[in-house]
């Protein structure tokens, strides 16, 4: 059996979706970061027409920093979650929370978690920043990852 839902009433299809630099519409890093003091973009996902995306407090996201020797792994700094609109010239802040918290992803209680629902329509972004590191980011082998629920028509 499919994991696609049909919403009957709406027409629209429910799946699992997750995001990583690797998805369709991800922007990462091109090229290693840096430690900056800023908060910086690391990860940007534009949610494609057509679709929508919703991210509910019990979807799992983590961090999976690497310092430039690919086996260091980064737990000093911040992260934060944003959504924003197409151009960025409106985002809010949908999470934020220091580094260390993605040390024991095993933990469900230590995992972080939003507190309420977060849905983009087409045209929006998902923006993954960073700051004070201590070192510099491996983009390489870092990555962001989200579990969500995507949305789109049935054809």
């Amino acid at each position: 059996m499919s994991k696609e839902m049909v919403d009957k009433d709406t027409g629209l299809v429910k799946s699992p979706f997750t995001i990583t630099k690797s998805t369709d519409g991800s922007t990462f890093l091109s090229a290693d970061l840096a430690d900056v003091s800023v908060f910086t973009d690391i990860l940007v996902y534009a949610v494609p027409l057509g679709q929508a995306v919703r991210i509910e407090p019990f979807n799992y996201f983590y961090g999976f920093y690497y310092a430039t020797d690919a086996t260091t792994k980064i737990t000093a700094g911040q992260t934060r979650i944003l959504k924003a609109n197409s151009n960025r010239t409106e985002q809010r802040e949908v999470w934020l929370g220091v580094n260390s918290i993605f040390k024991d992803i095993g933990d469900k209680l230590q995992r972080p978690e939003l507190r309420v629902p977060v849905t983009l329509n087409a045209s929006q972004k998902l923006v993954v920043q960073v700051k004070s590191l201590g070192v510099s980011l491996d983009q390489g082998v870092s990555d962001f990852i989200i579990e969500a629920t995507q949305f789109y028509e049935e054809i």
